[in-house]
């Protein structure tokens, strides 16, 4: 996947970012927009970011599983007959 800067300013500010940093335009880009995520999430409360990483653990997950039956849990808990 391809990232193409096609507006003159932000090139230019990409270029001398990497010049600075000595580094190539990607990786300047890179390292930016990571600093700038970081940046936004230290803003979240803490609701906000347990919100935040509850969605993406549910995107993740294969679905919801299968309902168990109280025996199920009860062996679980080490409560068997």
């Amino acid at each position: 996947m391809t990232l193409q800067v096609r507006n003159e300013r932000a090139n230019r500010m990409a270029r001398e970012l990497a010049d600075r940093w000595h580094t190539t335009k990607t990786d300047a880009v890179i390292r930016s927009l990571e600093g700038t995520l970081k940046a936004e999430d230290s803003k979240l409360t803490v609701q906000e970011r347990i919100k935040r990483i509850a969605e993406d653990l549910a995107k993740r997950s294969a679905g919801r599983g299968r309902d168990m039956s109280k025996d199920e849990i009860d062996s679980l808990w080490g409560h068997e007959d």
